[in-house]
């Protein structure tokens, strides 16, 4: 979409491609991390400690999705109350 229909849809829209947005930039810091040094990512992204694996990576996804509604959505406006 462009970013002027973006802004032109419904707010539960724009809620839900924040969320994508922020899992997507979740799983990228995933993959990222686990390339750099997959020791580290394992100690810091291995939340079941059996290894990395889709599990791990949907929780991380979900909380880079909710992190990313928040900051874009619900910080500004109580910024601005």
């Amino acid at each position: 979409m462009k970013p002027d229909r973006i802004a032109g849809s419904s707010p539960r829209a724009q809620v839900v491609l924040t969320f994508l947005t922020g899992a997507a930039a979740g799983l990228v810091f995933l993959v990222g991390a686990s390339a750099v040094s997959p020791e580290a990512a394992a100690a810091l992204l291995d939340l079941h400690r059996d290894g990395i694996g889709a599990k791990d990576a949907l929780v991380i996804a979900w909380l880079f999705g909710q992190v990313a509604i928040l900051v874009h959505h619900i910080l500004p406006g109580i910024a601005r109350a």
